[in-house]
C-alpha cells in the first residue's frame, strides 16, 4: 500500500520538483499539499505557476491547498516533503516531527545539529539512525531529516569515491544556475550577461557539510571526516545544474587509472529514485556541460568530466540538476532510505 505523503510549500520551484518527482511514485502517494495563508483553500493547479518541463500531474492539480500545520493537513500523511523557506521551517518542521510525522527537509537550519541526519544515501546512509537519538533526545515520535546543500551534495558524492585514497583538503569554484535562487530569486537584469560572485552563504554550507556527510557514524554520533573545502561560489546566467571546478588533495598519490575506476565503480543504493549509476564520467575534454549533462538518469547522477592527476592531487569538473539531484530528488532519497530502514 502507499505510504501517504504531504508537501510543504508546495507551489515554490522545489516543492513543484517534489509533486514531478512523486507522481506514479510506487511507494508515496501525495495526499495533501501545502502553501501560504493567500493561497489556502484554492486548488493547486489555480494557484501554482507550473516551471516544471513535465505536465501538472492531475490528481495533484485538484488537491486544495492546506495550512502548513499537522491539526490542518488533509489526509493524514506519514511523511512530509519540505520545500518551506528557512525562516518558515524552523518554526513549522518541529511541529510536524513531535506530533509524529517523518519530516524530510530541504531547509538550511539544523544540517549541522548533532542528532540530525543529514543524507545522500550512496554516501552515508548508516546516518539514517541518528533518528533513534534524536526521538530519545527531542521527545519526538516523528523526526527531522536534512538533505544537503545543492552544491554541497554535487561535489561531495565524487568525494565519497575518492575516500579510499584519504582526502586532505578541497578546493572548488562554483558556477550555480539561477534556479538555485529560486523562481523569483535573480533578476533578469542581473542575471543576463552576468556573472554573480560570492552567493551569500554557499561557501560556508560547503566548508561544514562535506565533512558530516563524510564522517563515521559510531556510538550514536557522528565524528567529522578530517578534511577542509574552501570555496568560491557564483552564480552564472544558467537555469538548472550545478558546476563546479575541484581540487582534491589526497593522503596518497594514486594512478589516474586507480582514480577512474574509484568514479566509475562508485555503488549505487536500491531506492526507487536512486540512479543505476550515482556518477556519470565524461572523457571528453569539454563535458560536462548543463544543457548536455544536468538531465542524466532523469536528473539524479552526478556527471565528472576528464581527470587529471598531478601527484596526489586529482582535479575534476562536476556537475548535478541543483533542483533535482541537489534538492527534490534528494529530499525523496531521503525519504525512501528512511521507509527502508523502518522509520515509517
Amino acid at each position: 500500500m502507499s505510504i501517504p505523503v504531504g508537501i510543504l510549500g508546495a507551489t515554490g520551484l522545489v516543492g513543484q520538483r517534489l509533486v514531478s518527482l512523486l507522481d506514479g511514485h510506487p511507494q508515496l502517494e501525495v495526499v495533501a499539499l501545502a502553501a501560504g495563508d493567500e493561497r489556502v483553500g484554492s486548488t493547486y493547479a489555480e494557484e501554482v505557476t507550473w516551471r516544471i518541463d513535465a505536465p501538472l500531474p492531475a490528481t495533484s492539480g485538484q488537491l486544495t491547498l492546506d495550512h502548513a500545520h499537522p491539526a490542518e493537513l488533509s489526509g493524514d500523511p506519514e511523511v512530509v516533503l519540505s520545500a518551506l523557506p528557512g525562516s518558515v521551517a524552523r518554526e513549522v518542521e518541529p511541529v510536524f516531527a513531535e506530533a509524529g510525522t517523518l519530516v524530510v527537509s530541504n531547509a538550511s537550519f539544523d544540517r549541522m545539529a548533532s542528532d540530525v541526519p543529514l543524507i545522500i544515501p550512496e554516501v552515508n546512509a548508516e546516518h539514517i539512525h541518528l533518528i533513534e537519538h534524536q526521538r530519545e533526545a527531542r521527545g519526538w515520535d516523528g523526526a527531522l531529516v536534512k538533505n544537503p546543500n545543492c552544491t554541497a551534495a554535487t561535489i561531495t558524492i565524487p568525494l565519497a569515491a575518492l575516500g579510499q585514497f584519504g582526502i586532505e583538503q578541497v578546493r572548488a569554484v562554483t558556477m550555480q544556475a539561477i534556479s538555485g535562487a529560486g523562481a523569483d530569486g535573480v533578476m533578469a537584469i542581473d542575471a543576463i550577461d552576468n556573472v554573480l560572485p560570492n552567493i551569500p552563504g554557499e561557501a560556508d554550507k560547503l566548508a561544514s557539510e562535506p565533512a558530516k556527510l563524510l564522517g563515521s557514524y559510531t556510538g550514536g554520533r557522528i565524528e567529522p571526516a578530517g578534511l577542509t573545502v574552501d570555496a568560491a561560489c557564483h552564480r552564472v546566467p544558467v537555469i538548472d545544474g550545478h558546476m563546479a571546478s575541484v581540487w582534491v588533495d589526497l593522503d596518497t598519490s594514486p594512478e589516474i587509472d586507480a582514480v577512474t575506476e574509484a568514479f566509475d565503480t562508485f555503488s549505487p543504493v536500491d531506492l526507487p529514485s536512486a540512479p543505476t549509476q550515482p556518477i556519470v564520467r565524461r572523457q571528453e575534454l569539454r563535458r560536462p556541460r548543463p544543457r548536455y549533462d544536468r538531465d542524466e538518469a532523469g536528473g539524479m547522477s552526478v556527471t565528472v568530466g576528464p581527470v587529471r592527476v598531478d601527484d596526489s592531487t586529482v582535479q575534476f569538473e562536476c556537475l548535478a540538476h541543483n533542483t533535482i539531484r541537489g534538492a527534490a530528488g534528494a529530499c525523496l532519497l531521503a525519504a525512501e532510505l528512511a521507509i527502508e530502514t523502518g522509520y515509517v
